[in-house]
């Protein structure tokens, strides 16, 4: 039962970048942040969904 919740929370994760990636050029312009520090915001974004799952699990 695990492996399909652990199998059903990736496939949400992977879905929400559908929604996350045509965001991330506005969100540069807004907050006016370097193009550079783009990759940031995705290992944010891994890093606290990986840290939110782990939480799940214990």
């Amino acid at each position: 039962m695990l492996i399909y919740l652990v199998l059903l929370s990736r496939a949400v994760y992977a879905l929400m970048w559908f929604y996350i990636a045509p965001v991330i050029p506005m969100m540069l312009r807004e907050f006016n942040v370097d193009p550079a520090l783009a990759g940031v915001l995705p290992a944010v974004f891994i890093v606290g969904a990986k840290r939110h799952s782990y939480r799940q699990v214990l």
